[in-house]
């Protein structure tokens, strides 16, 4: 299951998670280009426009870090692609919650109220305006 184009071992492992449950369509390192607009994929289907994304807070965990990735995100988002993030939490210990989003995105649904989660009740809550956050449903923090 090794594939020299990830770039790193979080996207090796999303990868595999993903290969072990049947779901093969994710192409590693899809390039999306848009005029002067370039972003690498870590995980791509290019048919439904889902992205995949293995992020680590060592890579992504700076205020120069977070205004790159809101651009990046919302560039990608109006030209039609769903991007789906992952923390190293969720891809390390939560395999089961990462492939119900994936599964979920992939089936188009846009009203998620909530997805539940396997490691201590982290996912996404739907808020009472029916927003979707992230949290804890046990709790905040």
């Amino acid at each position: 299951m090794a594939d020299g184009r990830a770039e790193s071992a979080l996207e090796s492992v999303l990868r595999a998670i993903l290969i072990e449950a049947g779901i093969e369509r994710f192409v590693p390192q899809v390039v999306v280009r848009h005029g002067k607009f370039t972003a690498r994929l870590d995980l791509g289907d290019p048919i439904r426009r889902i992205a995949l994304e293995a992020d680590s807070f060592a890579h992504h965990g700076t205020r120069g870090a977070l205004a790159r990735d809101c651009r990046r995100h919302t560039n990608l988002t109006l030209l039609g692609w769903r991007l789906i993030r992952f923390s190293w939490e969720d891809v390390m210990f939560d395999r089961e919650w990462v492939l119900e989003a994936v599964e979920r995105a992939e089936a188009g649904h846009p009203d998620i109220q909530a997805i539940s989660s396997g490691a201590g009740g982290r996912g996404i809550v739907g808020d009472e305006r029916g927003w979707a956050q992230e949290g804890r449903a046990d709790s905040q923090y």
